[in-house]
């Protein structure tokens, strides 16, 4: 059985329904429900949390947000835009866009979210509040110095081949950069919006990489392959090389 909506809405429904049917053929089966597993520890703060505490790089399904630790007045950057964060009495913050980082803008959906930091199996996380929904929002990334094999591998890549994915979003190069101990792809987004998106990376051995994070898409592997002679990066069943002089 497949369950679809095709409302942005229903997917609470489809989980609750999901698991009233799976209980419903378990019994059929014969099978003894077991206990629902008891969700990791959360140890979250119940005053504010000092800028201090908050700032630093994150890995997202964003991308990389980058937190400012200014006294009272914390900015989140991500997608290439500036976030305002604010304080709430209860040790949450609440998001607020601003336009050219300085003009505030009212959208409705984010006057619904509160963030707060939490400290997760031991890991930094930031777990968010949307209505009746809390999930691990992002993860705190620890700067690393960056092994000599990766080092040489800064710099603009390109795909090997394009396919109709690559032509609808337009994605001509992606760079491999480094700094503030955090390494991750970069590639800009075609539109007026200007959005930049950047991929934190782990490096885990000197021909592979790791998606940072936990959660949709994050934890995967980038590989370094070689075809006729030269290195390239393989990602999901893309192969990215340095591009030929022209």
């Amino acid at each position: 059985m497949i369950l679809l909506t095709n409302s942005s809405k229903g997917a609470r429904t489809v989980e609750q329904v999901s698991e009233a049917l799976l209980e419903s053929v378990l019994q059929a089966r014969g099978v003894r429900a077991e206990p629902p597993i008891a969700a990791p520890t959360v140890a979250a703060p119940t005053a504010p949390a000092p800028a201090a505490d908050v700032a630093g790089h994150y890995a997202s399904f964003l991308g990389r947000i980058t937190v400012t630790g200014e006294p009272d007045a914390p900015r989140a950057l991500a997608l290439g835009k500036t976030f305002a964060l604010e304080r709430r009495p209860d040790g949450s913050f609440g998001v607020q866009y601003r336009l050219l980082g300085l003009i505030p803008i009212p959208l409705s959906l984010l006057s619904e979210i509160s963030m707060r930091p939490a400290s997760i199996a031991g890991e930094s996380f930031v777990v968010a509040r949307y209505k009746d929904h809390v999930l691990r929002f992002a993860q705190k990334i620890p700067r690393a110095p960056l092994p000599p094999a990766w080092q040489k591998r800064l710099g603009v890549w390109e795909a090997v081949e394009r396919d109709a994915l690559l032509d609808l979003i337009e994605l001509e190069r992606i760079e491999l950069r480094y700094d503030d101990g955090v390494l991750y792809f970069y590639y800009a987004l075609p539109g007026w919006l200007g959005l930049e998106v950047l991929v934190p990376v782990k490096p885990v051995s000197d021909t592979e990489l790791v998606l940072h994070g936990t959660g949709w898409l994050m934890g995967e592997t980038v590989r370094v392959v070689r075809r006729g002679g030269e290195e390239q990066l393989r990602y999901s069943g893309y192969e990215l090389r340095r591009p030929k002089p022209r």
